[in-house]
């Protein structure tokens, strides 16, 4: 056991690990005390998970409805026998499927379990990761920061799809190159993460942006196309285009008309896509004006954007930009305001940005008491990645 715990702990003291598992409980334990964890879209996946543990389809709306005291659950019928959305949830069952087991043992009440377990393997992973490269106060106060925000209190410990995103994204950036050439399991697991984020939450356009990110930053900062981001650049197109087909023949949903009666514009897509700027603009005002009462996440985003800029040479940047525009063209895509649902899953990558311009300001140290590491290792090139 002790082998195990200084294994996963990674080099990083006990107390900051016992600051960010305190942290981690306190928040979960607020926001499921005084906030509603749900809402619409979460009766879909608790019905789907209840008919995925064995109960037949009237009794698992009817379940459903009953764990949510909700009279008019079988307004989900409609979406269900409605192609134009069920088309849109019918593709998420990796939420489903890894909920199935505990829905099997506890009912409805288990749709907490995978949240909650992801949340958490999302601090360690980032607290772990960040410690690599930064000390571990500064990577403990980054995933502090993390925490603190309106968007990890609701969706990383609620019934929702955003918790497995985030966590997905945050092993993508294991994988990456950041320390030099990787490996063939590296791109394995690249191609994992691309896939399962397609069947979690449709992000196929997300991950393969950030790692066509880095390497179009590479590519123009070594002045050759056959860098090491190569490798993990042509699997992420290739997997990505396999898997958005594959989601596309299983359930064909229509975009297009989505985004055309969302914006007011059905029928008319050429009215839809001049009025793209205006919407733009808009959603970034709303988006931004959500934050009003959120100032960690203020904080959070506005220092990762100051240090993408700050960084702008860095293949760090480059996987950040990836993210942040290609998240922002998702939210467009679905035609509504949605409080950073589209944009939240890329946090690990904001939180690197930031640990890295803090770093690069001389605000960090090496982790002690580790010797500082040899300069062809991957430590160093790690933090070289931000010079």
């Amino acid at each position: 056991m002790r082998r195990w715990a200084t294994a996963v702990a990674g080099g990083v003291p006990g107390r900051f690990w016992a600051v960010a598992f305190v942290m981690y409980v306190l928040v979960y334990w607020f926001t499921h005390e005084n906030l509603k964890m749900w809402f619409g879209d979460s009766l879909y996946y608790t019905s789907m998970t209840m008919m995925s543990a064995g109960h037949p389809y009237a009794d698992a709306i009817d379940l459903t409805g009953a764990y949510f005291n909700d009279p008019n659950i079988w307004r989900l019928d409609r979406g269900y026998s409605n192609p134009g959305f069920y088309d849109l949830i019918k593709p998420r069952v990796v939420y489903v499927w890894l909920s199935t087991p505990f829905v099997w043992l506890m009912g409805p009440s288990g749709m907490y379990v995978v949240p909650a377990i992801c949340g958490l393997i999302t601090i360690v992973l980032l607290l772990r990761f960040f410690a690599r490269f930064c000390s571990p106060t500064l990577a403990t106060a980054l995933v502090v920061l993390l925490m603190t925000t309106n968007q990890f209190w609701f969706y990383s410990t609620g019934i929702y799809t955003e918790t497995l995103c985030v966590l997905f994204i945050a092993v993508l950036l294991y994988q990456l190159p950041f320390r030099g050439p990787v490996a063939r399991s590296n791109l394995v697991g690249i191609a994992a993460v691309i896939v399962l984020l397609t069947f979690t939450r449709q992000m196929t356009v997300v991950p393969v942006a950030m790692v066509l990110g880095g390497w179009l930053w590479s590519a123009i900062r070594h002045r050759r196309i056959r860098t090491d981001w190569f490798a993990p650049a042509l699997t992420a197109l290739g997997i990505g285009l396999a898997a958005q087909v594959t989601m596309m023949v299983i359930a064909p949903f229509n975009a297009l008309r989505q985004f055309t009666i969302n914006t007011g514009y059905a029928g008319n897509p050429r009215g839809a896509l001049l009025n793209l700027p205006n919407l733009a603009w808009e959603t970034l005002g709303a988006e931004i004006w959500s934050y009003r009462v959120n100032v960690a996440g203020l904080l959070l985003w506005a220092a990762a954007l100051a240090a993408g800029f700050f960084l702008w040479r860095s293949e760090a940047a480059g996987v950040y930009f990836g993210g942040l525009l290609s998240s922002f063209a998702f939210n467009l895509l679905n035609g509504t305001m949605t409080a950073q649902r589209y944009l939240y899953p890329i946090v690990p990558a904001c939180l690197l940005m930031i640990a890295l311009a803090v770093h690069r300001m001389g605000q960090t140290r090496t982790p002690e008491p580790d010797p500082a590491p040899p300069a062809d290792s991957g430590d160093r090139q790690l933090v070289e990645a931000a010079a």
